[in-house]
């Protein structure tokens, strides 16, 4: 049976969030840069930190590849519409198509994200690193707070026996995708799950 965070339309609601997050005033800043001939757009690397005392959740993420659902979020990454409408009002049509084209990111999956012994570490270029890297930062905080929260739970549910509800708090679909996510691979949402994810 496919699962939640496997559905193509899910996964396209998950890609259509991310990019609603990228920001014109990081955009507008790189051009500001390039225009003053400070900007190259050469090979970038990013981490996504987990903290040496999370063995675990290191393991965890590893065993579930997580660094293919990055790279999956990295690929689908573009200009959305709205954020099109709003740059034409400072730039022109050609140097969006720019910025457009820039957005791609220019690696295989192998050469873009490895993990590391202080977390995931993400290959790309500055432009697409310095767009993704508020949207990108914000999701896998979510992920590794979904890891250090259900993992606890599961384990005390192990030990204990008991059932018991959990409600995290999910601000937007992002948000709750992450925490899904995690809860879908330690089995969390299907019976005989004693614990419930809501």
């Amino acid at each position: 049976m496919s699962r939640f965070s496997n559905e193509p339309s899910i996964r396209a609601l998950l890609y259509e969030q991310f990019n609603a997050r990228l920001c014109l005033v990081d955009i507008y800043y790189i051009y500001k840069q390039l225009e003053a001939h400070l900007y190259h757009n050469q090979e970038a690397t990013l981490l996504l930190p987990v903290a040496e005392n999370t063995d675990e959740i290191r393991a965890f993420l590893e065993k579930y590849e997580y660094d293919g659902l990055i790279f999956d979020m990295m690929s689908h990454a573009s200009i959305s519409h709205d954020l099109e409408d709003s740059l034409l009002a400072y730039f022109n049509g050609d140097m969006v198509d720019v910025f457009k084209k820039a957005c791609v990111h220019p690696y295989q999956k192998e050469k873009s994200v490895k993990f590391a012994t202080t977390g995931l570490q993400v290959f790309t270029t500055d432009f697409v690193a310095d767009i993704i890297r508020y949207p990108l930062s914000q999701f896998h905080t979510e992920i590794v707070k979904a890891c250090k929260m259900f993992m606890k739970a599961k384990e005390y549910n192990d030990k204990e026996g008991t059932n018991f509800y959990l409600e995290p708090y999910s601000p937007s679909f992002f948000s709750q995708y992450a925490q899904y996510w995690v809860a879908e691979k330690l089995d969390l949402l299907h019976s005989p799950s004693r614990i419930c994810v809501g």
